[in-house]
């Protein structure tokens, strides 16, 4: 289970788009799940994976700010991580 707590400038931004992926090519399991946070929906939220391979706990993550100037519109690369926890800063 990964947690990710939005704890964005919300003066600056006006959407945060935070996509996870988990693979498990061996077992066939490729899931993904998008979040939208925003001024007025940024409660925590909690994704859960079947894990056929207890060892294997890798997901990988990309945030997507977009900004009320766009021209502070910026995006985090796919980014691996082990970390049940997801902090959205």
């Amino acid at each position: 289970q990964t947690c990710a707590l939005p704890i964005s400038d919300w003066t600056k931004y006006r959407l945060v788009l935070v996509y996870l992926r988990y693979q498990d090519a061996p077992n066939q399991i490729d899931e993904q799940v998008n979040y939208t946070f925003k001024p007025d929906a940024q409660a925590d939220q909690n994704w859960k994976v079947l894990l056929r391979n207890a060892g294997l706990r890798t997901y990988s993550y990309r945030i997507r700010y977009v900004a009320v100037n766009a021209a502070d519109n910026h995006e985090v690369a796919w980014t691996p991580t082990d970390d049940p926890i997801l902090v959205v800063p």
